[in-house]
């Protein structure tokens, strides 16, 4: 049977470390600014905002070790976790410290191939990750023949997670970031996860030209500057609505004559549906020609409001009307409004309409 070899971790040592200045020989007055007064996205701007937030929200940590050959079972611990006992102000160096004093003892078939790979995790109360890191190397052996783990499996810089959560309120439905150029153009909007009250906020935007927005329920939004911490007011604009639809020529109530000149190209062109409201009976004279001087055989029409939209009643030109001085026809027609309502008209032509699809694949025009 082959001999499994067992390796002890005598102390897990986190290459993670906090200087601190000396105070002693300084003297100065310091001023106190609240950065997250009226805004809770106050660490946003800067990587180290960014990173003491996410330190001061670490209440545990884990570290895991593991092989291809790794036996896992009560003989061997390949993970530890620890976490701050409650009441203790969170704080990620404390986490660290806690996990130093850990051991592992793991298990490994083929200590002379097998690399060996390590992981730590650094989280907030809820479990999401603030800092992670790894190690991975291979086992080393002394002149006694023992196995030991190489420097790299045992020391660990800890990153800031490429998201980080940063807890808004509980009713955050909607959170995205909108970068602009240096002329404050819109250049790209990425919308953020959020869950449970938090915004995920991607560390790269951090110092960007921007502005991040979270929507939260109730009507209520915050907009703050990824740049400088800015929190801008939210303004409410008036604005009316006026819209058309291509295509669709409309004209005044109980207008009693209209002309229409479709544009036209070598014959060819859209006509145009016309649309309007009488509220009284009357005679409604529609007259037509396109711009190259061909007038209609005649015209379609409904009252929208008592007939479906297959039901069209048709009259044909009664009369053309001549211009002498540039030589134009236009086509016209006499139509009896007989019920109040919306209508709608079509003219029938006899060339005029949409140009042939093979035109544009190789074909030719009219001839």
């Amino acid at each position: 049977m082959k001999k499994t070899f067992m390796v002890v971790f005598a102390a897990l040592i986190l290459s993670i470390q906090c200087s601190v200045a000396s105070t002693e020989s300084i003297q100065m007055t310091a001023s106190s600014v609240s950065l997250s007064k009226g805004n809770p996205l106050w660490m946003i701007s800067s990587k180290d905002l960014l990173t003491s937030y996410a330190i001061s929200q670490v209440s545990r940590g884990s570290v895991q070790i593991w092989t291809a050959t790794s036996v896992y079972g009560e003989s061997f611990t390949n993970d530890v976790y620890c976490e701050l006992p409650s009441g203790e102000r969170n704080d990620a160096f404390k986490v660290l410290d806690v996990l130093k004093q850990q051991q592992l003892y793991f298990s490994v078939a083929r200590p002379d191939v097998d690399e060996i790979n390590s992981y730590i995790g650094l989280y907030n109360k809820d479990g999401w990750c603030m800092f992670y890191g790894w190690g991975h190397g291979n086992l080393l052996k002394d002149e006694m023949g023992n196995w030991f783990p190489m420097v790299s499996l045992l020391k660990f810089d800890s990153y800031l997670n490429w998201e980080i959560p940063i807890y808004v309120d509980v009713d955050v439905h909607d959170a995205k970031v909108v970068l602009r150029d240096e002329n404050g153009n819109v250049i790209n909007t990425k919308w953020l996860d959020v869950k449970d009250g938090y915004v995920f906020y991607n560390r790269d935007f951090v110092g960007q030209n921007g502005e991040i927005i979270v929507m939260i329920k109730g009507g209520k939004s915050i907009v703050a500057s990824l740049k400088d911490n800015k929190v801008y007011e939210v303004i409410g604009v008036p604005a009316k609505i006026d819209s058309s639809i291509d295509g669709v020529v409309r004209f005044d109530t109980n207008a009693s004559k209209l002309v229409v000149n479709p544009k036209s190209y070598e014959g060819y062109g859209d006509s145009p549906l016309v649309r309007g409201r009488f509220t009284e009976k009357m005679w409604f004279t529609l007259s037509a020609a396109t711009m190259e001087g061909e007038i209609p055989l005649g015209v379609w029409y409904r009252n929208v409001e008592t007939s479906s939209v297959d039901d069209w009643q048709y009259l044909p030109v009664n009369n053309i009307t001549i211009d002498f001085g540039s030589n134009t026809k236009t086509g016209n027609i006499d139509i009896p409004i007989g019920m109040p309502g919306t209508y709608e008209f079509r003219f029938d032509w006899e060339f005029f309409g949409p140009r042939p699809i093979d035109y544009y694949y190789g074909g030719g025009g009219k001839g």
